[in-house]
């Protein structure tokens, strides 16, 4: 039986080119428009995406990702069954829920938005929020200094690397310290405004909470694995909770490809933006054979490989 995973990207890889690899001939609005959004929001994104800032904007980028990751399954559905398991790291996890059908396309685009909106609400000019990256530590000691400096662990991507979020003045201030953890460090700031996955961003999901029960109200097709618990979602409750947590708690992505690897999954499609996911998943299980939308140059080279990929 052929058993193959779809992965969804977050935020860091998306920039003004995005879309042209999907959209052929069609505008961006005529893109967005096929994936069911309303008029008026398809006409603001594609204005919003003519802009490079906005790519990079709580309000713009995240469903401008949420589209274009949409968009790119759209070129390669026709071509396959549903997959058996779907992950969506960080905002990715909206797209997967779309995609794994507890919400319409239009739908989740739009939730995406609002989501952006009240994400961006949680930070004050005063005390602006960062997010950075960090590898060469262990997480267990990662651990107990981040609490010493008011910091968190937002994602956790294997056993000495993870996404750090917090405050900007506390998160400066504490990479300055990381020497004495030991080890080769590396820090790389991350292009996003808001402490995602973090307790600062508890405002927002208090603001989303109804509007999160409200949409999601469909059981999954195809199992949809949650940032936060790496378990399988299906029913709408599981559904719920998983986005709801998700906002304010530590993501544990390597545990999530674990899960995708014990379940004997054979191959995977990163739908892009950015090809982050697939080479983390290279790297962590090798035997699965994973890419990304974004490494391929043309939609026939993606749609030859997909089929190549349905064969093993």
């Amino acid at each position: 039986m052929n058993r193959f995973a779809l992965l969804c990207p977050g935020q860091g890889s998306q920039d003004v080119r995005m879309f042209d690899f999907a959209r052929g001939e069609k505008s961006v609005e005529e893109l967005i428009l096929s994936l069911g959004v309303e008029k008026k929001l398809a006409e603001n994104l594609a204005e919003a995406a003519s802009e490079p800032k906005n790519f990079f904007s709580q309000e713009w980028a995240q469903p401008l990702v949420v589209a274009a990751t949409l968009a790119h399954w759209q070129i390669v559905k026709d071509l396959l069954v549903a997959p058996s398991l779907i992950a969506g790291y960080s905002l990715g996890e909206i797209s997967a829920q779309a995609l794994g059908g507890s919400i319409d396309f239009g739908d989740a685009i739009a939730f995406a938005r609002a989501r952006g909106q009240a994400m961006a609400r949680c930070v004050f000019s005063e005390q602006p929020h960062t997010m950075v990256a960090v590898s060469g530590v262990h997480r267990s000691k990662i651990s107990d200094w981040s609490r010493r400096h008011n910091i968190y662990i937002s994602i956790e991507t294997g056993p000495s690397h993870c996404v750090l979020g917090g405050l900007k003045k506390n998160i400066d201030a504490a990479v300055a310290d990381l020497k004495c953890l030991g080890g080769s460090v590396l820090v790389t700031p991350l292009k996003i405004e808001t402490a995602s996955h973090t307790p600062l961003m508890q405002g927002a999901a208090d603001e989303l909470a109804k509007t999160i029960s409200r949409q999601f109200q469909r059981p999954n097709r195809t199992p949809v694995l949650s940032g936060v618990t790496a378990q399988a979602v299906t029913s709408p409750e599981q559904i719920h909770q998983a986005l709801f947590d998700q906002l304010t708690q530590t993501l544990h992505w390597a545990e999530g490809m674990d899960h995708l690897g014990e379940q004997k999954i054979q191959w995977a499609l990163e739908l892009g933006p950015g090809s982050d996911l697939s080479q983390m998943m290279k790297k962590r299980w090798p035997e699965i054979q994973c890419r990304s939308v974004a490494e391929f140059k043309t939609v026939n080279g993606l749609r030859q490989w997909v089929q190549k990929m349905n064969q093993i």
